[in-house]
């Protein structure tokens, strides 16, 4: 461990050493700005470094608070022959320090799925794929890669990247990237852009990560699959202002459900759905709005208060509604949003169908809260977000959630999708017969220093409601300070 620990530092403070300016050397030759790398000829090779370090102090539910440390360095390799092949392996050496049998919250979930072990960590794999160009618009690639839906078509304005990075992407499929964990995917992809639209059709088998970072962290889970396709008509293709888009996501789970706690049996889930996101003028401002939604059909082996283990049908669905008012030319470039997002819940868990709505492999950290208490599962949650920019870069966030269950016949669920060997990745909560969860508010700060370093800060806190009842605390709360390198 104090070998990590050491590694860890020395990697960050090479990060720091190459964090200097220089000249970019378009012709043969070594370059370093704005990585290190090497061309010669059609061949192109970089060095590409990562580091990041995160303290954090945890009180979940608990009459205790604890703090930890994590540290994440990636390094990685990205070689390019011209515009048609692309290989690229990254390593990812990872650092949870200072838990403790006190540790609650994320700082609990990380010492539950690492063997109990105070200081884990591992070096290990992160993403190792080839990449086939065989024209400028279509794309293969063959490996391991980080996939998150969504992001594949972005553009230049902060409000739009904001938008794109923060509400609407990776809602049912996502690498968790705020843990020091992650996870990646196992598989195939490939993109095709046709006159404005772009086709991402993908399928594959996640790895563990997440919470998991010990020896166990980046394993393939073969009996776990998931695949689909996504469709993006980019802004400009049919609106002018706005982005439209459509996916069908299919998902499988046929793990032993004798070694996997939370699972009964096969999961066979099939997702329908679209989205819309657009910016508009309007007087001294700009009104932002998105819409999103999704159906769910397929099969789900569940456990029924007085039925037993039973195939039941799923039958589901979720809907997004946000809109926004920025005033980019006013003090401080205020910018109020308001939200709803609702996903069904199951109110007789006995019959023939399950109506919970299955959150498949998110990253659902940016939405439901920072205290990540909740999966998209019997939920509605009510949003208010201020965004700031008082002085220089500085940004501030501010949001309030206020939440419920949409059926007290249903569970209180949690979780982020399967990111270990031995669980389903989601958890059924006690609800106490009430619908009543309770309100979060969020504070973020954080403040780029320069391109490649970034500082942040923030609290938050959940005052829990009813459904909260007989634990040791109805409340929690979470602060952490970061620092974020990128090279």
């Amino acid at each position: 461990m104090h070998r990590l620990q050491v590694s860890a530092a020395a990697s960050g403070l090479l990060i720091l050493l190459l964090a200097t300016p220089a000249a970019f050397a378009d012709e043969d030759g070594l370059h370093y700005q704005p990585h290190v790398g090497f061309s010669h000829g059609d061949h192109h090779a970089d060095l590409r470094l990562e580091f990041r370090y995160r303290w954090a102090d945890w009180k979940a539910f608990s009459q205790k608070s604890d703090a930890f440390h994590g540290l994440r360095t990636r390094f990685a390799l990205d070689y390019r022959f011209r515009k048609r092949f692309r290989l690229f392996a990254q390593g990812q050496q990872t650092a949870v320090l200072g838990l403790s049998g006190n540790s609650s919250g994320a700082g609990g979930l990380y010492r539950a799925n690492n063997n109990g072990k105070d200081n884990p960590g591992s070096v290990r794999v992160s993403q190792l794929f080839a990449q086939f160009d065989p024209t400028p618009d279509a794309q293969i690639r063959v490996g391991r890669e980080f996939v998150k839906l969504g992001t594949l078509v972005e553009y230049d304005e902060p409000n739009w990247k904001f938008l794109k990075a923060k509400r609407l992407s990776q809602r049912l499929l996502g690498t968790v990237g705020w843990t020091h964990g992650e996870r990646a995917y196992d598989g195939v992809t490939a993109r095709l852009g046709l006159d404005g639209h772009l086709f991402h059709a993908f399928v594959s088998e996640p790895t563990t990560g997440v919470f998991v970072v010990d020896k166990d962290a980046y394993k393939s889970q073969k009996h776990v699959i998931v695949g689909g396709l996504d469709w993006t008509a980019e802004r400009g293709t049919f609106f002018d202002d706005s982005e439209v888009g459509g996916f069908l996501i299919g998902y499988s789970d046929d793990r032993n459900p004798a070694k996997v706690a939370g699972l009964f049996g096969n999961i066979t889930v099939v997702t329908l759905g679209g989205s819309w996101l657009g910016v508009y003028p309007a007087g001294p401002g700009r009104v932002d709005a998105l819409l999103w939604g999704a159906f769910q059909f397929g099969k789900y082996k569940d456990a029924g208060p007085t039925s037993g283990v039973r195939n039941r049908d799923q039958r589901a669905g979720a809907l997004i509604a946000e809109v926004g008012y920025q005033l980019p030319d006013v003090w401080s470039k205020p910018w109020l949003r308001f939200g709803v997002n609702w996903a069904s819940g199951d109110s007789n868990l006995d019959d023939d169908d399950r109506n919970t709505f299955f959150n498949i492999l998110p990253t659902n950290h940016m939405y439901y809260g920072y205290l990540d208490q909740f999966a998209f599962q019997n939920l509605i949650d009510l949003l208010v977000q201020l965004k700031l920019a008082p002085v220089g870069k500085l940004g501030l966030e501010l949001a309030y959630h206020r939440f419920w269950l949409q059926e007290d016949a249903d569970f209180r669920w949690s979780g982020t999708g399967a990111f270990s060997r031995v669980n389903l990745g989601y958890v059924r909560n006690a609800q106490n017969g009430s619908t009543d969860v309770g309100h979060e508010l969020d504070l973020v700060a954080s403040y780029p220093l320069n391109r490649w370093l970034t500082v942040s800060a923030g609290y938050a806190h959940l005052w829990g409601g009813k459904v909260f009842n007989g634990l040791p605390d109805d409340d929690a709360s979470f602060g952490y300070v970061q620092a974020a390198f990128k090279y």
